[in-house]
């Protein structure tokens, strides 16, 4: 454990261990004896959804007696309330997956839907927003007429039909019933993304597997931990405290040890373009948690302290990160890169014409604005688009 943090995020640290080792009471123990801010662990805990783990994890290793009653009360509120929703989440699952069957529509899991399934197997453990899965292009029509069929809904999402008919996101619906949320992916990243894992790749490599009582596919070994990561990447560069990623990636990569290869995962890398982000996220992985992905970029290196970016997650300083970050600026995609892989004029048109002017509900939802206020929020956004934000 690194001597030089505080008591208060050594406690953290030791916390965000999935399955911890008995060995690791020890080192708790001594922490705790020190620990003279309750509140910063209870706001991290709550604040990341670790909340559960950490209840868990206190359950576990014997140490609710060291912990103040009314945080380990908390913790175990939110892990109560995470089984709650994960088991109607999963179970409205099950319905889709059995449907998708049916219809013969191949599809894999990702990210929290697929990991409190396969590498938790407790529903209370990990929170998750949202189910996310990805279906082959062919099938998103198909898929979408099977969901609206069950009763779900289409949440508006693009800026224009337009431009959803470019096919650049990574999401074409997104669908909703009641408070659930469905994402339906045809690709991992939008177009014009600087890295990229092609759907004929990473379908190529995805082994077939039982799921909710149903068949489905999922992503190879580093094919997973590479987007996990790459996943992860995407959200801290915008400031966004992703401590919950951290664990679901430290905790895949130690289940799978025996099959991880470090020179293929080298490979893989270089050929989905992500070296330079894999090796930035790769110091905070080696400076916290001693795992090393062994990944090195040989194009430059990334402008950012990630391994700052993580210690004030660890003390829930989201002014500091977002003041880093407005200075350090990094971007994975932009209107340019979006621009450039668009194939002809036509799409480049209809790209322009859809950024500028999109629907009325995309700009009420953008903005947060009522319909009176359009008039003047058009000559805003087209200003915004047009001019650097440094020199308006």
């Amino acid at each position: 454990m690194n001597k030089n943090l505080s008591p208060e995020e050594n406690v953290l640290l030791l916390l965000m261990e999935f399955n911890p080792s008995p060995d690791k009471k020890t080192h708790l123990m001594g922490f705790i004896s020190r620990v003279s801010d309750w509140g910063k662990i209870l706001k991290v805990g709550l604040g990341s959804g670790l909340a559960p783990l950490f209840y868990k994890n206190i359950q576990a290793l014997n140490l609710k007696e060291l912990f103040p009653e009314t945080v380990v009360q908390k913790f175990k509120n939110q892990y109560i309330q995470t089984l709650f929703k994960n088991t109607h989440r999963t179970k409205s699952f099950e319905l889709i997956v059995k449907k998708l069957n049916d219809n013969n529509i191949d599809f894999i899991p990702l990210k929290g839907i697929y990991l409190i399934s396969t590498l938790y197997k407790d529903f209370g453990l990990r929170t998750m927003c949202d189910v996310d899965f990805l279906v082959k292009p062919n099938d998103v029509e198909k898929c979408k007429d099977v969901l609206l069929e069950q009763g779900w809904l289409i949440r508006q999402l693009h800026k224009t039909d337009a431009i959803k008919s470019l096919n650049m996101a990574a999401t074409p619906y997104v669908f909703e019933q009641g408070d659930l949320i469905l994402e339906l992916h045809h690709k991992l990243y939008e177009t014009g993304t600087s890295f990229d894992m092609p759907n004929d790749v990473i379908w190529a490599n995805a082994e077939p597997f039982s799921f909710l009582g149903g068949k489905a596919y999922q992503l190879n070994f580093h094919d997973l931990l590479l987007h996990q990561i790459l996943h992860l990447y995407k959200h801290l560069i915008v400031g966004q405290s992703f401590l919950k990623s951290f664990v679901d990636i430290v905790s895949l990569y130690n289940q799978g040890s025996d099959r991880f290869d470090i020179q293929e995962f080298s490979k893989m890398a270089a050929f989905y373009r992500c070296e330079k982000e894999l090796q930035a996220i790769n110091d905070v992985f080696k400076t916290y948690f001693a795992v090393d992905f062994g990944v090195y970029s040989h194009h430059g290196k990334i402008n950012c302290d990630f391994n700052m970016l993580f210690d004030n997650m660890l003390n829930n300083d989201k002014e500091a990160i977002r003041t880093y970050l407005d200075k350090h600026p990094i971007r994975y995609i932009t209107n340019d890169s979006r621009f450039a892989a668009l194939e002809n004029f036509s799409q480049k048109f209809t790209f322009i014409l859809g950024n500028l002017f999109p629907s009325k509900a995309f700009m009420m939802r953008r903005y947060q604005i009522r319909p009176f206020q359009l008039l003047f929020y058009y000559p805003y956004r087209i200003l915004s688009l047009l001019i650097p934000k440094q020199k308006r």
